[in-house]
């Protein structure tokens, strides 16, 4: 590729503009790259790399592979190595984008707004600056858009067989790029079936994506690791192909269950939102114009406007008929945005020939250097404005969280986990810092598969699988359920589970206890008591832990998910023992500190923790009369908070008024 540009663009002022473009973009992204485990399947995507094992479906052998050389890499900590194979990436997309536009609109200033208006948006730097799958898709992206761009100039036999080559490649890598590029070939195929519909022509790109569909192959050796890290069963062609075309989930889907209010128009809204607040306003404007020129122009730059503002539409509409998710519900705004990395590149490219078509119709002397002014402007304001968001530099939260759930658990306990973030930090923890390698990480809901029951009794000695896969019901021989699995292990290990939803609740009463030590709850066999020594120390380092506020993230994000989750967990700690007290003054002391820290803490959750205080305060009333005024101070407190439920407000102000009056 480099030799490519070179060759075609030999004007030094073409190479100072791309120079300076890469600069920018490289500097940027070097001093937010985090040297932590991320968000997400940050975690997941670093171990699997570092030990070359399967990843989640589809398996990405591709990044596995490549991610895995940059580990060897003897510089900083393995989690910014794989995050520098990301900002490797995404220049490589950005190089691509640059020499696209040039060769396309003929003008520098416009290649350079085109490319860095990508680059340097929200969602492209996040997914850029930490270990994900993204970047390297954007570039695959980029580098098809290049091919279809040449083909379409010189209608070359040899572009049409590198693009079905790239294509087979970047398959390997992530299954969007399907919908990304179909409009393309489908267009193309059409407008110049003189050439593409040729039997030969046909054979041998056929046989160039087939071909290079091959690195999935890898998969059967990557899964033949049979780490607690990896996924799937790989020892036969059905386990491969299910796995490939993420059939647990749904092929083409984000998620293997329909959720509720996931219609299709409140998506669009979503991401016509989104795409928005990635173009700073000003770009979705910018796009409009580009896109309603492609349509109205003769021009022939106009034709590759069309087909990128036509492959966008059909990205768009396609996906979010087929993807499955509530947008309403943050976290799976935050998982689903990250499919739209690759219509915002046709968004942005559409920009570019809006700039174009302004620059055409007003031939005033200035401007092109008003336009990219105005670009650079949006831009500083852009970054200035993101910076705090995206800034991964020393941002350990993730790595905090991990060691909050890790650290104080009994010696060789077993931690039966949820939730992707933090099942892929403790792997991360675990695997690469060798922290409290004798504790067992189950992600307990992969054991709705078959597979996973072998991956945990190679990984976790003494520890009983007993039967095929978990299921709430036993519906046919070989299913077990929780209460099952709890029963088998409760006494060969010290149990933790982690958030038990209503119907495993229900299950498990009259024959286990347990006590939110934290994101997981210490689990025993009823009858076996918890001693206030024992809580004290085992929730101290999830007390301690320091969460970012929530003006340092973007509401959908899982840094707002742990957010509310630590505060839904840590209010109930404070509940369960005030009903496991009994009444004695020290449990219920603990309880109320509890809640101070929250309320000291937590904005968003400080009216619920101050009303639950005085509560307790008036428990210890008739101990110590001094509680007498604590609780009045913490009621007061929590009517000067502005509290949102009414009907609770007014029972507050009554017993206020009881206790006071009372007093008086």
């Amino acid at each position: 590729m480099w030799v490519l540009f070179f060759k075609g663009h030999r004007c030094l002022k073409t190479r100072i503009y791309l120079a300076i473009t890469l600069l920018i973009v490289g500097v940027i992204y070097l001093l937010t790259l985090t040297p932590y485990v991320g968000a997400g399947d940050s975690g997941e995507l670093i171990v699997t790399a570092y030990k070359l094992a399967a990843a989640h479906p589809p398996g990405y052998p591709l990044y596995t592979l490549l991610a895995h050389l940059f580990t060897l890499i003897p510089i900083s900590t393995i989690a910014w190595r794989v995050g520098l194979f990301s900002v490797v990436s995404q220049l490589l997309c950005a190089f691509v984008m640059f020499d696209l536009v040039k060769r396309w609109l003929k003008e520098e200033w416009i290649a350079a707004s085109v490319t860095l208006l990508f680059c340097l948006a929200p969602l492209t730097w996040h997914h850029s600056v930490e270990a994900e799958v993204f970047a390297l898709n954007n570039m695959f992206a980029a580098i098809l858009l290049w091919i279809f761009y040449r083909f379409q100039s010189e209608k070359s036999e040899k572009w049409a067989y590198i693009g079905c080559a790239v294509l087979g490649i970047a398959s390997c890598h992530h299954l969007t790029i399907v919908f990304f590029s179909f409009p393309f070939f489908a267009a193309l195929m059409w407008q110049e079936r003189t050439v593409l519909l040729k039997p030969k022509v046909l054979l041998i790109g056929t046989f160039l994506f087939l071909i290079c569909l091959t690195p999935y192959l890898l998969m059967f050796y990557l899964g033949q690791q049979r780490l607690i890290i990896a996924w799937g069963d790989f020892s036969s062609w059905d386990g491969f192909f299910t796995h490939v075309l993420r059939a647990e989930y749904g092929t083409f889907r984000l998620a293997s269950p329909d959720k509720a209010n996931s219609g299709f128009l409140p998506k669009l809204y979503h991401f016509t939102r989104e795409m928005g607040i990635q173009t700073f306003i000003v770009g979705s404007v910018l796009w409009l114009w580009g896109a309603i020129a492609a349509f109205r122009s003769s021009a022939q730059a106009a034709r590759f406007a069309r087909l990128a503002t036509g492959s966008m539409l059909f990205y768009v509409l396609v996906f979010h008929y087929l993807s499955n998710l509530d947008l309403s519900v943050p976290l799976y705004y935050y998982a689903q945005s990250r499919m739209w990395l690759l219509p915002l590149l046709l968004i942005t490219l559409t920009m570019g020939f809006g700039l174009y078509d302004l620059k055409e119709r007003f031939k005033w002397k200035y401007a092109s250097l008003a336009m990219a002014s105005l670009v650079s402007l949006v831009l500083i304001a852009s970054v200035a404005y993101n910076w705090k968001f995206l800034d991964g530099s020393k941002r350990d939260f993730f790595a905090r969280l991990g060691h909050s759930m890790i650290d104080a658990v009994e010696p060789n306990a077993v931690i039966l986990m949820r939730e992707d973030v933090y099942v892929n930090t403790l792997r991360y923890l675990q695997t690469v810092d060798n922290v409290r390698p004798d504790v067992g990480v189950i992600p307990v809901d992969e054991l709705w598969w078959p597979w996973a029951k072998a991956l945990v009794e190679a990984n976790v000695p003494n520890f009983v699988i007993p039967g095929n896969v978990f299921r709430n019901q036993i519906q046919q021989q070989g299913d077990f359920t929780l209460r099952t699995l709890l029963d088998a292990n409760v006494d060969r290990r010290p149990l933790y589970m982690a958030k038990l939803y209503a119907q495993e609740e229900e299950s498990l009463r009259g024959g286990f206890i347990g006590f939110p030590y934290g994101f997981a709850s210490r689990v025993k066999r009823e009858g076996k008591d918890f001693t206030l020594e024992e809580i004290k120390h085992e929730t101290e380092p999830f007390l301690s832990l320091k969460l970012p506020k929530l003006s340092e993230h973007r509401w959908e994000s899982w840094d707002t998910f742990i957010y509310k989750n630590y505060y839904d967990v840590r209010i109930p700690m404070a509940q369960v023992m005030v009903k496991r007290s009994g009444g004695r003054v020290a449990w219920l002391v603990e309880a109320a500190n509890i809640l101070k820290g929250v309320a000291t803490e937590s904005h968003e959750y400080k009216p619920q923790a101050l009303d639950f205080m005085g509560s307790i305060y008036m428990m210890l009333a008739s101990i110590d009369n001094q509680y007498k005024w604590l609780a009045i101070q913490a009621w007061r407190e929590y009517l000067a908070s502005d509290p949102p439920d009414p009907k609770e407000t007014e029972h507050v102000k009554q017993m206020l008024r009881d206790v006071v009056g009372e007093s008086l």
